[in-house]
């Protein structure tokens, strides 16, 4: 006997599942080319991310068609990070779990008992909780305004002695300390020339603090005082802000304009 796998093919164009305005894959348009029905659907913004697509590809991979994924490598960061996740399983139902905006569920009329039963075990997934943030480091993105995206912070393996100048060694305490202090403000700035080092330090640094650390691309620093940034740090106070390539902004304090700047000592933050 000839088992045959169920597949599903687009109804339309291959475009078509693109949001051209933003230029992301929408988990609305991707339903409707898939099954041809405008969807239901119930989005849970609670849940643990990493931890919903963990149990997804556990526990639903009996129900999983296909599956496309949205994939980022960010410099400095060895890891790839999976910030996108859409599964097309059996029942004219599609999962879309993605960095920072939980897990949406989405559904025809016909399959609606299917789906919130799904939705159902889905909320079992443990909540959201701020002290993950502990040896992590969070990247501001442009997307659709801007987003905070976790990445993984694996700990690097350094000898402050045997890597890195005797003056560094003596401050590193002093640094570890001033970040442990709440709602503390204060500027260290780390210069080199490129390859020696710093990036590493930095990551190596955020594992004795468990404050948030934001990670800020020169760009969206530049920035620091538009109001789409400034809602971002007063929802995420005692925080440590981390620059790389902040020449721009202390350029900018010399010709006189000390806005940017001053954004930066409402916060920690390392550049």
């Amino acid at each position: 006997m000839t088992i045959l796998k169920e597949t599903v093919k687009l109804k339309v164009s291959d475009m078509a599942v693109f949001d051209q305005r933003l230029q992301i894959v929408s988990c609305e348009r991707m339903y409707f080319a898939y099954f041809g029905k405008i969807p239901n659907m119930v989005t849970l913004l609670d849940i643990d991310y990493n931890t919903a697509v963990k149990w997804i590809d556990s526990n639903l991979s009996n129900l999983i068609i296909k599956k496309h994924i949205l994939l980022n490598t960010y410099l400095g960061f060895k890891e790839h990070n999976y910030s996108q996740y859409n599964y097309i399983l059996k029942n004219e139902i599609l999962l879309e779990a993605k960095q920072g905006n939980g897990v949406v569920v989405l559904f025809s009329n016909e399959t609606i008992d299917n789906a919130m039963a799904l939705v159902d075990e889905l909320k079992k997934i443990k909540l959201y909780k701020m002290f993950r943030y502990k040896s992590k480091i969070s990247l501001l993105i442009e997307n659709n305004g801007l987003k905070l995206v976790d990445l993984k912070n694996k700990k690097p393996s350094l000898s402050m002695e045997l890597n890195y100048n005797d003056d560094l060694n003596g401050l590193h305490n002093r640094i570890i300390r001033d970040l442990k202090k709440k709602n503390n403000s204060g500027l260290f700035l780390f210069h080199g020339t490129p390859g020696t080092g710093k990036s590493t330090y930095l990551r190596y640094l955020m594992h004795y603090t468990n404050k948030r650390v934001i990670f800020l691309p020169p760009k969206i620093a530049g920035n620091l005082d538009s109001p789409n940034l400034v809602n971002i740090l007063v929802e995420e106070p005692n925080s440590i802000l981390v620059i790389e390539d902040a020449e721009n902004l202390l350029t900018s304090r010399e010709k006189g304009n000390e806005s940017t700047i001053s954004m930066l000592l409402t916060n920690n933050f390392i550049g």
